[in-house]
């Protein structure tokens, strides 16, 4: 077994890495996340990946690690496993991980993970939980259903324009999801560009000619899929039912090209209690969750000069003395 680092952009279509991803999704797994996907076409700076083979060269792990756009570094990782060599080779993909960082400054590392084994190691090793995200679900009403009541903010309507040409201080001001939370100007022009992006998907609430809140859907291709990307309100301008308004105003107005009914979907942090409870009364329920588990790397550089071998998070320390 070899795990080894691959620096640039991977090609997801190349046939080892098609193929475990083929292998994946015929297990049910979803694959990367988008934000891992973009990051693989047009990698951040730093950004890398952890390819691990057996003995035969076929490829039974993959591992993307991005950094964070931040004053110091951060970073968020996803693994991918073979079903087979799951529980198996993932303590060989995060060593290689490990050494990486660890000599590149390191920093606090994230890792999302829905797959049970890999939680384990992740508690065994010493990974504290940073966040839970829960996948709900709810089937979008028919063309006779009602339509959402749109209060004092006036009108509800779809974008024709793209997102990023809001004012800048309108921008600031929109307090969105934490996923929205961390997408930046670059991240926003790349989503644009990506097949699914179609400005219509983009509910807009305004009151006094100002934007104050949106809702943005992506439909997921060839499925009857429509996922709640992101909604985001204006503090200064924010009442209670703006949200709810603008989410059930945009799945009554989505439609599929066959003019049946959607199914929707949409991450939520369970740790947003107001959230889950509005979702809840909407009609969803909880399909799936994903855990965060984060970690702090040492800048093994900074070991290095000091003279110290680095240490690794889950690993002991040898210390010297009686009975040692």
């Amino acid at each position: 077994m070899r795990a080894s680092i691959v620096s640039g952009p991977a090609d997801l279509d190349h046939p080892p890495l098609a193929a475990l991803l083929d292998r994946l999704r015929a297990d049910g797994h979803p694959g990367l996340s988008e934000r891992k996907r973009l990051d693989a076409a047009e990698p951040a700076r730093g950004s890398f990946g952890v390819l691990c083979d057996d003995e035969d060269g076929h490829l039974v792990a993959y591992a993307r690690c991005v950094p964070s756009r931040h004053p110091s570094p951060q970073w968020t990782m996803e693994l991918l496993v073979h079903p087979h060599w799951r529980e198996r080779v993932e303590p060989e993909v995060l060593a290689v991980l490990y050494v990486r960082l660890l000599t590149h400054g390191g920093g606090p590392l994230t890792w999302w993970t829905a797959d049970p084994g890999q939680e384990r190691l992740a508690r065994a090793s010493g990974w504290r939980i940073e966040r839970t995200l829960a996948r709900w679900w709810h089937r979008c009403p028919g063309t006779g259903g009602t339509a959402a009541r749109r209060g004092r903010h006036q009108p509800l309507r779809r974008r024709r324009r793209r997102p990023g040409r809001a004012r800048p201080a309108q921008q600031r001001r929109l307090r969105r999801t934490p996923r929205a939370g961390r997408v930046d100007a670059e991240d926003l022009t790349r989503r644009t560009r990506t097949d699914w992006y179609d400005p219509s998907h983009i509910t807009m609430a305004r009151r006094d000619a100002s934007a104050c809140g949106f809702c943005w859907l992506k439909r997921h291709a060839a499925t009857r899929l429509v996922e709640v990307y992101a909604i985001g309100v204006d503090p200064e301008q924010h009442t209670p039912g703006l949200g709810r308004a603008l989410l059930t105003h945009a799945l009554h107005h989505f439609r599929v090209p066959d003019g049946g009914r959607a199914l929707a979907m949409l991450y939520v942090d369970e740790a947003n209690g107001p959230a889950v409870a509005l979702y809840r009364r909407l009609g969803f329920s909880t399909a799936a969750r994903q855990v965060a588990y984060r970690v702090s790397i040492p800048d093994g550089r900074a070991g290095r000069a000091a003279g110290q071998p680095p240490h690794l998070p889950g690993r002991r320390r040898r210390t010297s003395g009686p009975g040692r």
